[in-house]
């Protein structure tokens, strides 16, 4: 970096140095040129054309001039955003050197599984929050769940504890090639999801209890009608009943009626015995 700062450098004075030394050079061969014109007493038109010429000589090498003037800036300008970033990668590789000083690295086992694939084991001997204090010994590394660590370990009643990513040492994350910001994106897609889900079932919910609702007013009506139905049913059945009993007092009292006519009838043919000897007994007397 420094090599490539001095060639830079030297370079551009370089350039700067010729360029001063075309510029002067031209002013003296105009100054020679103008003083020999007015002691030839040269011609108006070609003195002007002569200073024109030399003008515009001179007005190119100032460009040339100010051109290489500003690639030495930019120059500079690159040189000393390589030293910032330098600078600022030795910061954070200082920072993580005496972030990885404050806690102890796991261990890590390797465990085969069933169908022959490796997995490498977490354990952390002490496992450290943000502000380096201990939070459980003893924890194993679980599995990523969105922004959520989970760890396993004999020391906490259930055997597992879970934290977030942003409640862990940097340091943890760190050993477990985990990003934070890459946990916390996923977190967000995930709640999204989720809110998602919730959006769809609680528009099902609502779209089911309209069928409910449906059905159950087509039902209420049908049991209306129903019941309307059965009242004029019975209205008719009752009227038809009361209709019934009318006709059947009715033909009571006629057949009774009937049946005093007819022994009023047979009296009136058939006298009884009593009734003759009256008669008799009256016509003897003079009645």
């Amino acid at each position: 970096m420094k090599l490539l700062q001095v060639v830079s450098l030297a370079t551009s004075l370089s350039l700067n140095v010729l360029l001063a030394m075309l510029l002067h050079s031209e002013h003296q061969q105009n100054h020679r040129v103008n003083v020999r014109l007015h002691d030839s007493q040269a011609t108006s038109d070609t003195r002007q054309q002569t200073v024109e010429l030399l003008q515009t000589k001179l007005d190119k090498m100032t460009e040339i001039l100010t051109n290489s003037t500003a690639r030495l800036r930019a120059a500079e300008e690159s040189i000393r955003g390589f030293e910032l970033a330098a600078e600022e990668a030795r910061h954070k590789q200082e920072d993580t050197k005496r972030m990885l000083a404050e806690v102890p690295p796991p261990s890590v086992a390797v465990e085969r599984g069933s169908n022959g694939k490796e997995t490498k084991v977490f354990t952390f001997a002490k496992l450290l929050d943000r502000s380096g204090n201990l939070v459980v010994a003893d924890a194993t590394f679980s599995g990523l769940y969105g922004r959520r660590l989970v760890f396993h370990s004999p020391n906490v009643p259930a055997g597992a504890v879970a934290f977030d990513v942003d409640d862990l040492h940097p340091a943890v994350l760190y050993h477990l090639s985990i990003d934070a910001d890459a946990a916390r994106t996923k977190q967000e897609r995930m709640d999204i999801g989720k809110r998602a889900e919730a959006v769809a079932g609680y528009q099902a919910a609502l779209v089911a209890e309209a069928e409910r609702r449906k059905s159950w007013e087509a039902a209420e009506r049908v049991r209306i009608e129903q019941e309307k139905a059965n009242a004029e049913l019975a209205t008719q059945q009752a009227q038809q009943q009361a209709i019934a009993a009318t006709a059947y007092n009715e033909g009571l009292k006629a057949r009774a009626a009937a049946r005093m006519a007819d022994a009023a009838m047979i009296q009136a043919l058939n006298p009884q015995p009593t009734t003759l000897i009256q008669n008799l007994n009256q016509n003897r007397l003079g009645y």
